[in-house]
């Protein structure tokens, strides 16, 4: 038995944990599995103290991004090495797979998984609880441990197929709680799921380059489709929030998902580059304004060729790019999110700020030729390595 669990990641505002639930959905039918969700229960760690008491759990897996949700991790690992030392904990998600040697010089992280575990954890338990068949340690792909005083790094996992993703057990949390008062700009009984996984770009400033490798792949349209029914049905979920890295990498994929979602009633919304979307027809964007999509993220991150450049983005991003996409956007009413980051190094102080206030001029230029343009700014932050 093993407990998956997520730890806080925000202050405010929660989706249903799609990470732990995919882990669950490989283990459902082979190894019984109890899911926390610090988000919701305020009170998981009593929750999981008291599951280990009483059923003798010996496996804790945590998915860990930056900031809170790391914060947290390090303290309940913390807390239930010392309380339970035969307890093994388990590692994954961005952070860990980004930084496994940091995270195994610890002494209250057991295992780490980079990269994707979906095949890997029910391979680990197999192992773990000598499962006839099972794979030793060293062949389950994705998996680092120490051994003897050494870490030791498996084969990277390969990335998963998401077509080959169950059905999540949504069984196994209270959807309701979730949702029920989850409205945004979208819609009532928002709902967060993932159809894709990676990017097929690799900026030079993002955890999902070092990840993927420049590797995306969909999920089948009709799943997809299938999916979305499902919650509408089951869960009468009235907007959904894709959360890939990269939504609308396929044209087709694109069309085909909002064709076949176009009379659930529903909004959403979704991540892509301007780009890629810039080349879409206007029939495809018909339709996806027919589906519902209200609003779309751009990393549009400069306007300038040269810190484009610098920070590898990738592409063919410009800022006349972005000024004709919002403007084209416009007869379609759907609201494009661009976010800009300020501050990027310069040769000198004063470059930085000549930069900052070109930026801010641009921002003023999207706005007159699309008022309803959603900006987000973010603050250069360098990060020690």
């Amino acid at each position: 038995m093993i407990i998956l669990l997520n730890p806080k990641s925000a202050n405010h505002g929660y989706r249903v944990p799609n990470s732990i639930l995919t882990l669950g959905a490989f283990l459902e039918g082979k190894h019984e599995y109890y899911i926390e969700d610090e988000n919701v229960n305020p009170r998981a760690v009593e929750s999981m103290i008291n599951l280990i008491d009483g059923k003798g759990i010996k496996y804790l897996g945590i998915t860990i991004m930056p900031a809170l949700q790391l914060s947290r991790a390090v303290d309940i690992s913390k807390k239930f090495k010392s309380r339970f030392p035969d307890l093994k904990i388990i590692w994954g998600g961005y952070f860990p797979s980004l930084h496994p040697n940091t995270v195994l010089k610890s002494d209250y992280v057991d295992y780490v998984f980079r990269g994707h575990a979906e095949f890997g954890i029910a391979e680990f338990m197999d192992a773990m609880e000598g499962k006839p068949g099972a794979k030793k340690l060293n062949e389950i792909d994705g998996l680092s441990y120490r051994q003897n005083g050494e870490i030791i790094h498996n084969k990277k996992s390969e990335t998963i197929d998401p077509s080959l993703i169950p059905r999540l057990p949504y069984h196994k949390v209270d959807v309701d709680r979730y949702i029920k008062y989850a409205r945004s700009f979208l819609g009532p009984r928002t709902m967060g799921y993932h159809s894709s996984v990676g990017c097929p770009f690799l900026c030079g400033f993002c955890a999902v380059a070092g990840v993927y490798k420049g590797r995306w792949i969909g999920r089948n349209a009709d799943l997809v489709v299938d999916d979305l029914k499902f919650l509408k049905e089951k869960y009468n979920i009235g907007a959904v929030e894709f959360h890939d890295n990269n939504f609308f990498v396929s044209e087709k994929r694109t069309y085909d998902i909002a064709d076949g979602i176009k009379d659930l009633n529903i909004g959403w919304w979704g991540e892509a580059r301007p780009d890629t979307t810039m080349k879409f027809t206007d029939d495809t964007w018909e339709m996806i304004s027919r589906a519902g999509c209200k609003m779309i993220f751009f990393g549009a991150e400069s306007s300038s060729e040269e810190i484009l450049q610098l920070m590898d983005k990738g592409g063919t991003q410009t800022g006349e790019q972005l000024i004709r996409f919002a403007e084209r956007i416009k007869k379609f009413g759907i609201v494009p999110e661009y976010s800009f980051i300020l501050g990027f190094p310069a040769e000198t102080p004063e470059r930085v700020t000549e930069q900052i206030d070109e930026e801010i001029n641009f921002i003023k230029k999207i706005k007159e030729v699309n008022p309803d343009v959603e900006i987000i700014i973010y603050i250069f932050s360098p990060v020690p390595t």
